[in-house]
């Protein structure tokens, strides 16, 4: 049995993932419908993956275009439980972005709503929990993100935020490893989890990107890339909550993204 499977192993999180497991003799394997990639293995249908311990699900689309309709939610749904037939605990990724609209009393996008709406029909499954993560950022981070805006701002790139005014969260794919190896070594007892079966895996609080994209750029241009008291103060006073009572919260090292983005731009 293989401990840990990832399908969507050719997406952009994935990708990213992989190095990091790829150097360790830990089990994990990576599966694609569609990737060619080195390492990452083809998968026709649900009894081509292994049996695994757990398996981690990355393979839905991230703008909810998969799910328009009353079938396209049969079909997803069916494809989601025979995927779960093949481990002993299945994680579907979801979005943190449901946690941080509920912060914000804004409605769901597109792509939200669609994960919420597939997440009401898996509650209370046999051996399915919800994963809901914020935006995942690479050393390389994906064209066209709020997180590659803001890098190319501090820069001090001609180019303009959608919402300067948005809050927002991130995470680093170096510390959505570290959650799931929390998940991995059993740190969580999943049957303290609420009746929902929820996990979120976040930073606790959310900073207003503007005004963070303002303050890191006068950081770049006076050389500084290590966060200091007076920054983690200026953050503290910017920053409001995430609301994550409907969820079991794995958190994330507060500004922690901050610090990875900080370290990007050092290596220039």
């Amino acid at each position: 049995m293989i401990e840990s499977s990832f399908l969507g192993g050719g997406g952009y999180i994935c990708s990213n993932l992989f190095p990091l497991y790829n150097d360790t003799d830990c089990g994990a394997l990576f599966l694609s419908r569609s990737s060619s990639k080195p390492g990452i293995s083809r998968f026709e249908t649900y009894m081509d993956i292994p049996l695994s311990r757990v398996i981690f699900d990355f393979s839905h689309r991230a703008d909810g275009l998969d799910i328009i309709n009353e079938s396209d939610m049969l079909i997803a749904l069916e494809n989601i439980k025979k995927n779960a037939s093949r481990c002993e605990k299945y994680f579907f990724i979801s979005t943190a972005s449901i946690n941080i609209n509920d912060s914000l009393l804004c409605q769901n996008n597109k792509y939200a709503e669609s994960k919420k709406n597939l997440e009401e029909h898996l509650l209370n499954s046999k051996n399915i929990y919800i994963l809901r993560l914020p935006l995942v950022f690479g050393d390389v981070p994906k064209q066209d993100t709020v997180i590659n805006v803001l890098l190319k701002i501090i820069k001090g790139q001609n180019v303009i935020l959608r919402d300067p005014n948005a809050f927002f969260t991130a995470l680093h794919i170096n510390d959505l490893k570290k959650g799931i190896d929390a998940i991995m070594s059993n740190e969580l007892d999943i049957n303290t989890f609420h009746s929902t079966s929820k996990v979120l895996m976040s930073e606790e609080v959310l900073l207003p990107v503007g005004k963070l994209s303002l303050i890191m750029r006068s950081l770049v241009q006076q050389d500084i890339f290590h966060p200091n008291d007076d920054l983690i103060k200026d953050l503290e006073m910017l920053s409001m909550p995430i609301q994550s009572f409907d969820t079991h919260f794995l958190p994330v090292k507060n500004f922690n993204f901050i610090r990875r983005l900080l370290n990007i731009l050092r290596k220039g």
